[in-house]
């Protein structure tokens, strides 16, 4: 590597050096100051536009589930579908639909049971997630399932 060696006048700031950044610093505190501060509701206006454009981003979410044994299945749902066809998908998926026990994400642990009325993107699984599936003991998958494998 070269090695280039600078003049010691380049390390010192001249006084039009030192105005011009303090010029700029104004300007950008000035700048600030204006935007003042936004009110609750411009905020939540401003989320809530932030909220429609990325679910007009992303109208499908994919979901994978892993189940204990490690097969995973993967689903594309609307984003705007409730948690409660997540249960729905997997039950069909299983050879008796009440070996389903708990859909989870992880880490850390978040149960997704209290959020079944929510829709995929409120439930912050949008644009994709990985869900992890609880079943009862010796449950299983339905051999037709498996045979896409």
């Amino acid at each position: 590597p070269a090695r280039i060696e600078l003049p010691e006048s380049f390390y010192e700031s001249s006084n039009d050096d030192d105005a011009k950044l303090l010029i700029s610093a104004q300007c950008a505190r000035q700048t600030e100051a204006e935007r003042g501060f936004k009110s609750r509701q411009a905020q939540e206006a401003e989320s809530l536009k932030r909220r429609d454009d990325f679910a007009r981003r992303h109208p499908q979410t994919t979901i994978r589930f892993r189940f204990p044994d490690q097969v995973q299945i993967q689903a594309t749902f609307a984003s705007g579908a409730r948690v409660a066809a997540l249960y729905d998908f997997v039950a069909q998926q299983l050879s008796s639909p009440r070996l389903l026990r708990a859909l989870f994400l992880q880490p850390p642990v978040q149960d997704l049971e209290g959020s079944r009325a929510q829709s995929l993107l409120a439930a912050r699984l949008t644009p994709a997630a990985v869900v992890h599936v609880r079943l009862a003991d010796n449950a299983g998958l339905k051999p037709s399932t498996l045979a896409f494998h």
